[in-house]
């Protein structure tokens, strides 16, 4: 029983500093999100994840491959290997 009672309480602990952990964590994350581009080493931009979608374009842009002609493929290309 001594050995049962010790495992749950050590398991127990390890859960309380996991879930302490986690909101620590959270926190972090929420405070990062506000300050997004950051100044890194060398002049680079780094982005954080925000959780926040992209703005897709209005307008569909031309594409400018859309009149090119390729030659076909010829039969040397196969699905065997």
């Amino acid at each position: 029983m001594k050995l049962e009672k010790d495992r749950l309480v050590a398991k127990v602990d390890n859960l309380e500093m996991s879930y302490k952990q986690m909101i620590d964590e959270e926190q972090q994350t929420q405070a990062d999100a506000n300050a997004s581009p950051v100044k890194a080493k060398k002049d680079k931009l780094v982005f954080k994840m925000t959780n926040v979608p992209s703005i897709m374009p209005t307008k569909d842009r031309p594409n400018p491959f859309l009149s090119e002609t390729y030659d076909p493929s010829g039969t040397h290309m196969s699905c065997l290997k």
